[in-house]
């Protein structure tokens, strides 16, 4: 029973939660607002520019034979039209930092989901040290942290260990 077991850990390691204590400063609020407000001052623009650095593109350290971004652009084509694109993408950034905003086109993500696959196709030789519970037949996390239990409960109760 795993709820079991953890009570069990949290008694041995007299583990307690702890409610939070909140200060009793009253000016506390308010620099809480005051730090928090300072990003919504529209009034505040960075002085940060984007220039692509003169002889050196910074795009010509893409890899070709990774797969496409969200955008879709081959990294060979922004690899070969780095020296192009870069002033364009440099004013693209230029506008987004001017206006404090990031456009909704980069904020899409590409999510690809991998599928595990369902059995494990690699044998677990027998020999394998007795500790090895991932990829074992009828073994689990539960069956570690049991382990690990029984083996410092045993050590508490025997003296002079």
């Amino acid at each position: 029973d795993p709820r079991s077991m953890w009570r069990g850990i949290k008694c041995i390691t007299d583990y307690k939660t702890r409610d939070a204590q909140c200060s009793k400063d009253p000016s506390l609020p308010e620099a809480l607002n005051k730090f928090y407000a300072r990003f919504e001052d529209h009034d505040t623009r960075l002085s940060i520019r984007v220039t692509p650095p003169p002889g050196e593109v910074p795009l010509s350290v893409i890899n070709p034979r990774k797969s496409a971004g969200p955008d879709n652009i081959p990294g060979r084509v922004l690899q070969e039209c780095a020296d192009q694109i870069s002033e364009v993408l440099a004013d693209i950034f230029n506008v987004s930092l001017t206006q404090a905003a990031v456009p909704s086109c980069l904020k899409t993500p590409t999510i690809i989901p991998v599928p595990k696959s369902s059995t494990v196709t690699a044998t677990i030789d027998v020999t394998v040290d007795p500790h090895q519970y991932a990829y074992r037949k009828n073994r689990s996390t539960d069956d570690a942290i049991s382990s690990v239990v029984h083996t410092a409960l045993t050590h508490l109760e025997q003296k002079d260990s």
